[in-house]
C-alpha cells in the first residue's frame, strides 16, 4: 500500500506514465523514462495474491503490481507482442512496458543495498572493470558496438598504455576497457565475488562475453543460454591471499574453466587490426591512435607474470557510457529505415522529430566547461561507432526523394560531428 517511485540507475530518470497511447498496444498509455519527478512517477505497491495484505511487509521473492497513482485502477503491464512485431526496429525482440487495466506479475529480485555493510572495495558482480596487465602495463580490450550489424570491429587483444606521472597517471577513461562482472548462476544479482568463484566476464560496448574457443583462441561470443555456453565461464585467483573476496585494485590471475588455461600477454605476438586500411577512403583509413597492440592468448602455466588489476570504473564514467548507449539504438533504427526506403518517404513526424530531438541533446551534452570531461565524451562517440551511424545516415541526403525532415536530421548530424571535433 506504501507510495514508490522507480528510478532507473543507468539513465539517473524516473519510470512515468504519459499522456500518449502505447507503441505497441494502443489501448494502453505509454510510459516512459523522464527527468521530471511528477504525479505520473508514482505508484502504488500491491500483493498481486491474496496471501499478502496491505499493511504487511514486501519480501523478496514476492509477486506484486503497481498501480498508477496518476490513473487509479491501470497497472504497470508487459506488451503481449515484441516491439519488433510492433513495427519498431529499435531493441525488436524486447516487450514494452505500459499501463494498462490487466496488471502484470513481477517479482522483486534483491541485487544490493548500500546499507548493508560488506568488506571495503569488494567486487560485486554487475560492477563494471578494467582488466590491466600491471607488469606490461596493457588493458584488455575490444572495439565494436551492440548496435552495429557487425558487432565486433576488433576482437579482444591487449592495448598498451604506459603508466606515467602526467595525464596517464589515471586509468584509462576508454569504454573499450570496459568489462562487467556476471555471476554465472544469476547475473542480475550484485551479490559479493568470491576467488575461484565462476563468473562470466562482458565486453560493455559490443555487450558479447570473453570466451576461449576449443582452439584455445581468446575472443568474444554471444551467450546461447544452454550448454555452450561453458566456454564462457572464468575464475579470478589471487596473487597474493588476503581473503575470500576478490577485492577491487587487487591482482588476480584469470582461469578459464573449461579448458583449465590462463589468460596470457604474449609481447612477441603483435596483435594486427583487421578492419584498419591506411589506403581506404572514410573513417576506415583513420587511425585513432598509434598505441602497441599485443594478442592476448592463453597459457597452461599458472605464471604470476600474467596477474591483472581489477580497477573500478567509476559511475560517472558509466553514467555517460550509459546515456550514449541510449542514443546508439535511436540512431541505428533510423539507419535501418533509410535502407528500407521507409526514411525517404514514410517516415513519420512523431519519428523523425524523435530523431531530430536526440541528435540536438546529443550536440548539447557533448562539449562541457571541463575540457576533460569533453573529451572523454568525445571518445566515448568513437568508442560505441556513434561516428560512423552519422556519417550513415549523411549519406541519405544525397539520394532522391529526401524529405525535409530527413534533411534537417542530417543538418543536426553534421552540428554533432561540428561538435565533436571541437577542443584538443
Amino acid at each position: 500500500g506504501d507510495l514508490l517511485q522507480i528510478q532507473h540507475t543507468g539513465s539517473k530518470k524516473y519510470v512515468t506514465v504519459c499522456s500518449e497511447a502505447s507503441k505497441t498496444e494502443s489501448n494502453n498509455l505509454l510510459v516512459n523514462l523522464m527527468d521530471e519527478n511528477s504525479d505520473g512517477a508514482i505508484f502504488k505497491i500491491l500483493p498481486r495474491y491474496k496471501v499478502r495484505s496491505e499493511g504487511d511487509e514486501v519480501r523478496f521473492g514476492d509477486q506484486l503490481k503497481l498501480e498508477s497513482v496518476k490513473t487509479q485502477g491501470q497497472y504497470l503491464h508487459v506488451s503481449g507482442r515484441s516491439q519488433g512485431a510492433a513495427g519498431y526496429n529499435v531493441l525488436p525482440d524486447n516487450h514494452e512496458l505500459n499501463l494498462s487495466a490487466t496488471e502484470s506479475a513481477l517479482t522483486l529480485i534483491y541485487h544490493y543495498s548500500p546499507s548493508v555493510k560488506q568488506p571495503d572495495k569488494a567486487l560485486r558482480t554487475g560492477s563494471c572493470v578494467r582488466l590491466f596487465h600491471k607488469e606490461d602495463e596493457c588493458y584488455i580490450v575490444a572495439e565494436g558496438s551492440f548496435a552495429s550489424t557487425n558487432r565486433i570491429v576488433e576482437d579482444v587483444h591487449c592495448r598498451q598504455r604506459r603508466v606515467d606521472s602526467g595525464k596517464r597517471s589515471e586509468p584509462s577513461t576508454s569504454a573499450n576497457t570496459y568489462w562487467q562482472i556476471e555471476k554465472e548462476d544469476d547475473p542480475r544479482t550484485g551479490e559479493i565475488l568470491s576467488w575461484g568463484e565462476r563468473c562470466r566476464i562482458k565486453h560493455l560496448p559490443t555487450r558479447m562475453y570473453l570466451c576461449v574457443t576449443v582452439d584455445l583462441e581468446v575472443t568474444l561470443k554471444e551467450r546461447a543460454f544452454d550448454d555452450s555456453d561453458f566456454d564462457t565461464l572464468f575464475s579470478f585467483y589471487p596473487l597474493i591471499e588476503e581473503g575470500d573476496e576478490v577485492l577491487l585494485e587487487s591482482y588476480a590471475r584469470i582461469k578459464h574453466l573449461l579448458s583449465g588455461q590462463w589468460l596470457h600477454l604474449e609481447k612477441k605476438e603483435h596483435y594486427v587490426r583487421k578492419n584498419f586500411n591506411p589506403e581506404a577512403e572514410g573513417l576506415a583509413g583513420l587511425q585513432w591512435d598509434s598505441a602497441e597492440l599485443y594478442k592476448l592468448m592463453t597459457s597452461r602455466d599458472r605464471g604470476d607474470y600474467d596477474s591483472f588489476t581489477l580497477q573500478e570504473v567509476s559511475e560517472d564514467l558509466l553514467d555517460r557510457f550509459n546515456y550514449v548507449a541510449g542514443i546508439v539504438p535511436v540512431l541505428s533504427d533510423h539507419i535501418t529505415h533509410i535502407q528500407e526506403g521507409v526514411g525517404m518517404v514514410g517516415l513519420s513526424q512523431k519519428q523523425s522529430t524523435r530523431v531530430r530531438d536526440t541528435l540536438v541533446e546529443l550536440r548539447r551534452w557533448l562539449i562541457t566547461d571541463d575540457e576533460r570531461d569533453s573529451k572523454n565524451q568525445q571518445k566515448l562517440l568513437r568508442n560505441l561507432r556513434v561516428i560512423e551511424l552519422l556519417a550513415e545516415i549523411l549519406k541519405s541526403g544525397n539520394l532522391p526523394g529526401v524529405k525535409q525532415s530527413q534533411a534537417e536530421i542530417c543538418r543536426e548530424c553534421y552540428n554533432v560531428l561540428k561538435k565533436y571535433l571541437e577542443g584538443d
